[in-house]
């Protein structure tokens, strides 16, 4: 299910990392968190020029990192369903003019 980007666009959302006393907890990622933080991926720079020679995994390897998400970046089912989340909004985002076809 692709569920619509958070207020419909492209908005700003508190997503700061879940960091208590300096030390990540160890919680399970919900998916609607998983989805809003897929969208914001696909706002993001990270899918501007800029980062066009980087692979996938790297992009979000970095915006996760920008974001200080380690949990996800620490659970493999948590950043698989991150990858998945990105790759099924991807027809949705081009459609919404948020992504733009590669100028040749």
């Amino acid at each position: 299910m692709t569920l619509a980007p958070p207020g419909g666009g492209c908005g700003a959302i508190d997503i700061t990392g879940k960091i208590s006393g300096g030390r990540v907890k160890t919680k399970a990622v919900a998916a609607e968190e998983i989805d809003t933080i897929a969208w914001q991926f696909l706002c993001s720079a990270y899918t501007r020029r800029d980062y066009w020679d980087w692979s996938l995994e790297r992009r979000i390897d970095a915006y996760l990192r920008h974001l200080n998400r380690r949990d996800i970046l620490n659970d493999g089912a948590a950043y698989s369903a991150m990858i998945e989340r990105v790759m099924a909004n991807f027809p949705r985002a081009r459609r919404d003019g948020i992504l733009n076809s590669p100028v040749r």
